[in-house]
């Protein structure tokens, strides 16, 4: 047998024994192989779909999301609707920007004017970020567990989440932002953390939708 055709052989072998090996792997019940949710690598939809996100355009489909606080429970964004809420995306184990981040949604938190928004911080570590992780976490910030909620979800929901919004959410990948949704689910806009002319203009808003929320003329 020539040095060529021993060659072919081994690519068909290999190709062969690689389908077999993806045909019968087993599967979560969302028919994705196990640890799914925290690999790093993206599908052509994350590499394509670019979305441009105009704040007020329309309502997210929340009901379509559906993630793990820390408490344990199974919730449903659906939860959301009639509330102005506040959302970022971070990790327990970032050393320095999550904390700093975290620090500006915690003054937003203990703000007097702002007693009636929700907060809703989502993990991009979904293997670390087990539910008691996030409640240890937390606690640091004192977060109320009414007012303040913290998730864990599979990776391809956080991702698309932030595709949502137009903002970073991959593995250990976050954004610096704070996103606000008024109370009919519509996102409004996106705000640096760490820049006080944006968290002045984000204050500015979330008083505009209170107001509207309630009914009185801004």
């Amino acid at each position: 047998m020539s040095g060529g055709v021993k060659v072919w052989l081994a690519v068909l072998v290999l190709g062969a024994g690689a389908y077999v090996a993806y045909r019968f792997l087993p599967r979560d019940a969302d028919g994705e192989p196990p640890n799914a949710t925290i690999e790093a690598t993206t599908d052509a939809n994350d590499a394509s779909d670019d979305k441009v996100v105009v704040p007020g355009e329309a309502p997210v489909d929340l009901a379509s999301f559906t993630m793990i606080e820390r408490s344990g429970e199974i919730y449903n964004f659906e939860q959301l609707r009639g509330e102005v809420w506040v959302a970022n995306t971070f990790f327990s184990s970032c050393p320095h920007q999550c904390r700093a981040m975290n620090t500006s949604v915690q003054a937003l938190h203990k703000h007097p004017e702002f007693q009636e928004v929700r907060f809703v911080s989502i993990s991009v570590d979904p293997v670390e970020d087990t539910p008691e992780e996030l409640s240890a976490y937390a606690d640091t910030f004192s977060a109320d567990r009414e007012r303040w909620l913290f998730m864990n979800g599979k990776l391809r929901d956080v991702r698309r989440f932030g595709k949502e919004m137009g903002v970073v959410a991959g593995l250990k990948e976050h954004t610096r932002e704070l996103v606000v949704f008024d109370h009919t689910g519509t996102f409004r806009g996106a705000y640096t953390y760490n820049s006080e002319p944006e968290i002045e203009e984000l204050r500015k808003l979330l008083r505009e939708l209170l107001a509207a929320k309630r009914g009185e003329a801004i």
